[in-house]
C-alpha cells in the first residue's frame, strides 16, 4: 500500500501530465505526514498539522499562479490573493460540504472560506511564523489525528467527499465574532486534490511560460521547528487529546 497518484480522465494532455508530475511528489509528502503522530515512536510525536496545512495551501497558491491569471482582468492578474481566491472559489468542492452542523461546527464555504484560508491560514504560516493579526474568526485551529495507510488511500481514491466534519468549520457562521475556526486537514487534503483535478480539467492545455515547468529534486531531510504562538493544534479523533503549539 502506498501513495495514490492523481487520476485524471483520459485523454490526458501533455500540460496536465506535466503539472501532475510536479504535484504528486508534494501530495506524497503530505500522505506520509497524515500518518503522524505515531504513538509507538517517541521521536514521531508531532502531528505535522501546521506543515500539512501550509503544504496544501502552497499547492493551491501554485496552481492558482500558473492557471488562474489568464482568466482574470489584467488589473487583477498580478495579484496573488486574487488568483488564490478565484481558484478556491471556482474549483474547491464546496458543493460537497455538509449542509448541517457536524460536532457543533457549521461549514464555511465559497468566497468567505477562500478569504479565511488566505488571510488566517496561508499568509500567517507562510510569512509570519504563524502569528495572527486581529480578525473576527476566533481562535484559529488546525485539526488532524493519525490516519492509517488504508484510510489515507481511501481519501486519495475517493471521488466523493469523505465523511468528515466541515473542511473549514466555525461554531456560528452568522455571528459577528466567532469563538473558533477549524481547518480539518484530512478532508482538506481530499479537497485540494479535487481542486487540482477540477482546475486541470477546466484548463487542460494552459500555457504556463516559455521555459515550461521544472521539477525539484528531493532534498535531504532537515530538522525544523515551527513557531506558531497563537495556534491551537487539535486532533480530529475524539480519543486523541488536542495539542497546543
Amino acid at each position: 500500500m502506498a501513495y495514490v497518484p492523481l487520476l485524471l480522465p483520459a485523454p490526458v494532455s501533455a500540460f496536465q501530465s506535466e503539472v501532475t508530475d510536479l504535484i504528486d511528489p508534494l501530495f506524497s509528502d503530505i500522505h506520509t505526514m497524515l500518518r503522524l503522530p505515531i504513538a509507538e515512536d517517541d521521536g514521531l510525536s508531532a502531528g505535522c498539522n501546521l506543515t500539512c496545512a501550509l503544504s496544501l495551501l502552497s499547492i493551491i497558491a501554485g496552481i492558482s499562479s500558473k492557471m488562474m491569471h489568464s482568466g482574470l482582468p489584467a488589473s487583477r492578474s498580478r495579484k496573488v490573493g486574487a488568483r488564490f481566491f478565484e481558484c478556491v472559489e471556482r474549483y474547491f468542492p464546496w458543493d460537497m460540504e455538509p449542509q448541517n452542523p457536524v460536532d457543533g461546527l457549521r461549514a464555511v464555504s465559497g468566497r468567505e472560506a477562500a478569504k479565511a484560508l488566505y488571510d488566517a491560514y496561508r499568509n500567517p504560516l507562510a510569512h509570519a511564523l504563524g502569528r495572527q493579526e486581529a480578525n473576527n474568526l476566533g481562535t484559529i485551529k488546525v485539526a488532524k489525528a493519525p490516519l492509517t495507510e488504508a484510510q489515507i488511500e481511501e481519501i486519495e481514491r475517493s471521488t466523493t467527499r469523505p465523511k468528515y466534519p466541515p473542511t473549514l468549520g466555525a461554531d456560528d457562521v452568522n455571528a459577528p465574532v466567532r469563538t473558533k475556526t477549524v481547518l480539518y486537514v484530512p478532508v482538506f487534503y481530499w479537497g485540494v486534490r479535487q481542486t487540482v483535478i477540477r482546475a486541470l480539467q477546466a484548463r487542460p492545455t494552459n500555457v504556463v511560460h516559455a521555459g515550461g515547468l521544472r521539477t525539484m529534486s528531493t532534498l535531504p531531510a532537515q530538522v525544523t521547528t515551527t513557531v506558531a504562538p497563537v495556534w491551537r493544534v487539535g486532533s480530529l479523533g475524539a480519543n486523541v487529546p488536542p495539542k497546543t503549539k
